[in-house]
């Protein structure tokens, strides 16, 4: 090779030495991670009572995951609900959002998702602290992140955590500052590399400061799984020993309430975990036209949110309706699923009507 062959080697060579170069400056100056981020170590926090009638807390199963979740927060019960995105049979619901207390604490559940077939949990905290691992950290920050690119100028911590349970939830955390609010993201990652997201959005304020402390201690409580078999037979269960005829017969109607709710929310559970099940959505739209209905004609207060949650009615049946019209029909259960579709309308227009009828 001449001497002239080794120069344009050369120079060829430090040509794509300063691209690849420009390409990791570029993207440490302007990704949403980026450098190498602290780390936390949470000691599991479980509440006691767990799972009994009398306690604050059930388990409940959101994706890959058991979680230890809160009833009520400052004295009323967690409500839960969702907006129609394109997804079941073939797909997972893409979001959920829990409302702890209107216009001052929101949990909005994401996921899960796969940024990339084949990547583990190490794999990732490794490529994501590193400056080298460019394009797979895209792919990831586009999965699981894309919502917050744009507020890049608002974060205000990355932390990688971890826990020395068992089966216990590792990932990131991140924290932004949106003005009036707060966002903190903790994106659960299972050993074989699947990311669910658990985003709390709260007001700068006492009560915000209290779902803030509720929100940490239970993202500590992780039981993560790679496969969905425990979380749906769990889940299974749970709904198994709820008879919404001896719900209905409560004479106490605060109780009676708390139980719909209950259901309600072991009902967005089982969803969230078998998208390919059509059932669940059924039930959910019975058990919210009850609530509704029996909300629309109850004169007393017994929860500080309790006239929010009939704003929540209508929306999540109509939500339902257009899920449930997505499962193809096919076979024997045409007929069926044609019937329960019509009857989840006339559910909806039941509500309606009594709610025109009320506000006369």
């Amino acid at each position: 090779m001449s001497s002239v062959q080794i120069k344009w080697m050369f120079f060829l060579l430090l040509l794509l030495g300063l691209g690849q170069g420009g390409r990791i400056w570029w993207h440490e100056r302007h990704s949403l991670i980026h450098g190498v981020f602290a780390e936390e170590t949470y000691e599991p926090s479980i509440p006691e009572n767990l799972d009994r009638e009398e306690g604050a807390f059930m388990t409940v199963s959101f994706g890959y995951h058991l979680v230890p979740w809160p009833k009520f927060f400052e004295g009323d019960p967690v409500v839960s609900t969702m907006d129609y995105q394109k997804g079941p049979p073939s797909k997972f619901i893409t979001r959920m959002t829990q409302i702890w207390s209107p216009g001052n604490a929101e949990v909005i559940i994401e996921g899960p998702r796969t940024p990339e077939t084949g990547v583990t949990v190490d794999q990732w905290k490794s490529c994501l602290q590193s400056v080298f691992c460019v394009a797979r950290k895209n792919r990831f920050i586009e999965i699981a992140l894309k919502d917050l690119i744009k507020q890049r100028s608002r974060l205000k911590k990355v932390v990688w955590f971890e826990s020395p349970a068992v089966d216990a939830g590792r990932g990131l955390r991140l924290e932004f500052d949106l003005d009036e609010q707060m966002l903190e993201r903790f994106v659960i990652i299972t050993d074989s590399g699947n990311t669910q997201n658990f985003s709390l959005r709260y007001a700068k304020n006492e009560i915000g400061k209290a779902a803030h402390e509720q929100f940490r201690k239970l993202m500590t409580g992780f039981t993560l799984r790679d496969d969905l078999k425990t979380p749906r037979e769990w889940i299974s269960t749970r709904l198994k020993g709820v008879a919404l005829a001896r719900i209905a017969s409560i004479p106490d109607p605060k109780i009676r309430y708390q139980k719909w709710i209950e259901t309600q929310n072991l009902l967005f559970s089982q969803i969230a975990i078998d998208p390919r099940n059509v059932a669940p959505f059924f039930h959910l739209a019975g058990v919210t036209h009850l609530l509704g209905m029996s909300l629309l004609k109850e004169k007393k207060s017994y929860f500080k949110n309790q006239e929010s949650w009939i704003l929540l009615v209508q929306p999540l049946l109509s939500t339902l309706i257009q899920y449930v019209g997505d499962f193809p029909e096919a076979g024997k259960e045409k007929g069926e699923r044609s019937a329960a579709l019509a009857n989840m309308d006339s559910l909806l227009q039941d509500f309606l009507l009594l709610k025109k009828k009320l506000s006369k």
